[in-house]
């Protein structure tokens, strides 16, 4: 309220006024004005410091003619047009796509490995057990399905790997900002210029990526199990045991 005092580093500012923003943009309501004299002292800025230029071009065709001016008489700025954040979007928005391809080799690459790594290893482990199923009657293709089936139970598992493995990957993306100002929105005091937002990377898993990753991942799973669990139903019983 008007009257009161607000501690703004090591100074103390009296309230002046309170502005509202009908309709308009809450986080410009939510700011606080300081006189610029003031604000410079508090960002440690020289009196002269000047961080940002807003220009408004009568005709939006003169608007590299502008920026090419502005940047001879200014020196080293950065300039930023609506067609520049067309691009720059642009860009993320691909970056974003790809990753969701990354995503899905991720699942299939860990339910092939997983599965082609467990199912060597533990048929090996298993000779005898084999063995003894191959002697009391268990035929080759029974052999087969039990292996074919804990192969798509590994590749299952593999693929939700991958999966969580991109998810993770996906977080820790989308919590980088990009270093961009948007046109977010306007504030009241400035003459209606644009106010610079925080934007971060929109990094997102694509379900359908997902999906075809799992069922890739349990056919190249079921694939390999079948082929191993052909070799393991080609042991005769007494080869089996008498190799253990």
């Amino acid at each position: 309220q008007p009257g009161m005092t607000h501690a703004i580093g090591d100074q103390t500012f009296t309230v002046v006024g309170v502005l509202e923003v009908p309709g308009g943009n809450q986080a410009a309501a939510a700011n606080f004005y300081l006189p610029l004299a003031d604000a410079q002292a508090l960002a440690g800025l020289p009196a002269d410091h000047i961080n940002q230029i807003y220009l408004r071009v009568a005709e939006a065709s003169d608007v590299e003619a502008v920026v090419a001016a502005s940047e001879a008489q200014l020196g080293d700025i950065s300039a930023l047009t609506e067609q520049s954040i067309v691009q720059v979007m642009g860009g993320v928005a691909q970056v974003s796509d790809r990753f969701a391809g990354v995503t899905a080799l991720a699942a299939l690459l860990g339910g092939l490995i997983l599965t082609g790594a467990a199912l060597s290893a533990n048929i090996h482990l298993r000779t005898v057990e084999i063995g003894v199923m191959k002697a009391t009657g268990w035929q080759a293709r029974d052999v087969v399905r039990l292996f074919v089936a804990e192969g798509l139970a590994l590749s299952l598992l593999g693929a939700a790997l991958g999966i969580l493995l991109g998810w993770l990957a996906t977080l820790i993306l989308s919590q980088i900002p990009v270093d961009l100002a948007l046109l977010a929105g306007t504030t009241p005091d400035l003459g209606n210029q644009p106010e610079i937002a925080a934007y971060t990377l929109p990094a997102r898993l694509s379900w359908q990526a997902v999906g075809v990753a799992t069922a890739v991942a349990l056919i190249g799973g079921g694939l390999t199990s079948y082929l191993f669990a052909r070799r393991a139903a080609n042991l005769k019983p007494a080869d089996a045991l008498r190799n253990q």
